[in-house]
């Protein structure tokens, strides 16, 4: 369920302009894959940066593993095979010396440059092959409450003139930056 439109009929006028015209639902940050489809699609080919899954996961290796899932689908949906992995050099020695200088670590990262010209049809072809397993998307469509039972999510409220109800045995939610205050008045109502 996204309140935008699916990655084919998004556009932005300030890409064109330069100037944002505060619409109502922004289609760079709202609809199908999110603000990453219209950024410059770098993959940080690391568990520690962006955050840290050793958060989340009990091994450095179990972390290396999600990693390296997560690079093969988007290998596997179109991003370039090309891998951007600076080699220890003099040059990234003289980086790692001039940040420990300052107290700093310089991080070599391993990435991939998918590119926003190439994002938004990796973006579709993955959204393609989840249709094909029977997935469904509902854009353009907003969530209006969280259904909490017994202190457990057990599905959504569409905003709709029906109020439709959606049930799941389980529910993510990942509005991104731009739904954090409707992640904070969820927070606050079923608290």
């Amino acid at each position: 369920i996204d309140r935008g439109k699916e990655v084919d009929k998004r556009s932005c006028g300030a890409l064109e302009t330069g100037i944002c015209v505060q619409c109502q639902v922004c289609d760079i940050m709202c609809g199908e894959g999110g603000a990453g489809t219209f950024s410059d699609g770098t993959l940080n080919l690391r568990y520690d940066i962006g955050g840290n899954l050793l958060e989340f996961i009990d091994t450095v290796e179990d972390a290396w593993k999600i990693i390296d899932d997560v690079d093969r689908i988007f290998l596997r949906f179109g991003a370039p095979a090309k891998l951007s992995n600076p080699s220890k050099s003099k040059k990234i020695t003289e980086l790692e010396h001039r940040a420990a200088s300052v107290g700093a670590r310089f991080i070599n990262i391993p990435q991939r440059h998918i590119g926003s010209d190439k994002a938004p049809r990796v973006i579709r072809n993955i959204t393609d092959d989840l249709k094909s397993k029977g997935i469904t998307f509902l854009f353009e469509t907003e969530i209006e409450d969280l259904i909490v039972e017994e202190g457990k999510c057990k599905g959504v409220t569409l905003k709709n003139d029906e109020g439709t109800k959606i049930m799941s045995e389980f529910t993510l939610s990942s509005p991104g930056r731009v739904g954090i205050g409707w992640v904070e008045e969820m927070v606050e109502k079923h608290n």
